[in-house]
């Protein structure tokens, strides 16, 4: 741990530390094994920009010692900052190897998605209006009694995103799974000037989509999606009372599957068979149907945890989109993402989470990486304060 620079307490219990020095355990044991070869698989997932800067000074050192570092990635901007070759997959076929020198960040993208792809979000400032969502002093404690949510408090409005950023794990989830009703809390959460029930006596999902709120899970394959059910099935999940689906004391499943044909075109959807299960899609088409079902339903107020988690760029660009074009319609969006890029190109404000608490509020024009950074770490400057 001394000679690279990876500071751990050997008597820490590994469930006391944070995921950025679990991190360096993970590393410290392949070291002590003497591995010649490490392999990194989405190292940074987890970990503040700080830690991840301190994570590829450890991995130059190693390289400069004549180790062979493999680092799979999908963020481009780790690729061009610290390899040296890369080498690109698509479809299960490596499309290329080039010297990282030789390429730029929208030659590898145009080679994961065999198109050009615009990286950068398009958008227009906001024009907020009045308040959707309001949520004062709300506290979640889970099942061993610890307390998740510390008193959270902030609001978002028409026409708006709103990201949180945070490393994994410091509230963020709860903080959807209440408003989404999945979990029971404690405070105040108002949608268009109503109180919502936080008891979980007369509140869940079913509920909340009754108030004009919309989900998209952090996880799809466990909370948004059934993967052994067909994509038909799924894209009726939570919305099966509509009407529109009934027929007579019956579900009219013709007219679902002819639903989800339309929307699985408008979200290009591919392929686009309603009866394939949703286990037999990619990652990015899986969000996809989630996306569709839940934008589609025109809410007042879209939830959305991680909404480009092991996606490629390609869906990555249209998913971006979609969120942008709700927004423009005047919707409320409260956006997720432990990817700061992302955070960036999307929030019209961003709020910081630590430890279960909000950390402040920050113009993305105002601020950059390095104060957030800190931030996601506990730490507010002075003059920031």
């Amino acid at each position: 741990a001394k000679e690279y620079g990876l500071d751990v307490d050997p008597d820490a219990i590994v469930e006391n530390l944070s995921v950025g020095h679990q991190q360096r355990v993970e590393i410290l044991k392949a070291l002590y094994r003497q591995a010649d070869i490490l392999i990194l698989d989405e190292p940074t997932g987890v970990l503040t920009p700080a830690e991840a800067d301190q994570l590829f000074r450890i991995l130059n050192r190693l390289r400069e010692e004549g180790k062979t570092i493999i680092l799979i990635t999908h963020k481009l901007r780790e690729i061009m900052d610290t390899t040296d070759t890369v080498s690109v997959m698509r479809r299960g076929e490596m499309t290329a190897t080039v010297k990282t020198s030789d390429t730029s960040p929208a030659g590898l993208a145009e080679l994961m998605v065999g198109r050009k792809v615009l990286l950068q979000v398009d958008k227009v400032p906001a024009t907020p209006k009045e308040t959707v969502l309001e949520v004062e002093n709300l506290r979640v404690v889970d099942e061993k009694g610890v307390e998740r949510l510390k008193g959270i408090s902030l609001d978002v409005k028409a026409g708006e995103i709103l990201g949180i950023a945070g490393v994994a794990g410091n509230g963020q989830s709860e903080l959807l799974e209440v408003l989404g009703g999945i979990t029971s809390g404690t405070g105040v959460i108002r949608v268009n000037g109503q109180d919502i029930d936080l008891t979980g006596k007369f509140s869940d999902g079913q509920s909340r989509r009754a108030r004009g709120i919309a989900h998209v899970p952090e996880d799809r394959q466990r909370e948004g999606l059934i993967m052994d059910y067909m994509a038909w099935e799924n894209t009726a999940f939570g919305y099966h009372r509509d009407p529109a689906y009934q027929s007579g004391i019956l579900m009219n499943n013709a007219a679902i599957r002819a639903d989800t044909e339309e929307k699985m075109e408008r979200f290009d959807v591919r392929p686009p068979n309603p009866r394939l299960t949703a286990k037999n899609f990619s990652g990015g088409n899986q969000q996809k149907i989630v996306l569709a079902r839940e934008i589609e339903r025109n809410p007042d107020l879209l939830l959305v945890g991680q909404p480009t988690r092991g996606v490629d760029i390609g869906a990555i660009e249209f998913i971006h989109q979609q969120i942008v074009a709700l927004r423009d319609q005047g919707k409320a969006i409260l956006l997720v993402s432990v990817e700061l890029d992302e955070i960036f190109a999307l929030s019209d404000r961003i709020a910081v989470m630590f430890d279960g608490q909000l950390m402040g509020f920050r113009d993305p024009a105002k601020t950059d990486e390095k104060e957030l950074g800190l931030m996601m770490a506990g730490v507010v400057e002075e003059e920031a304060a």
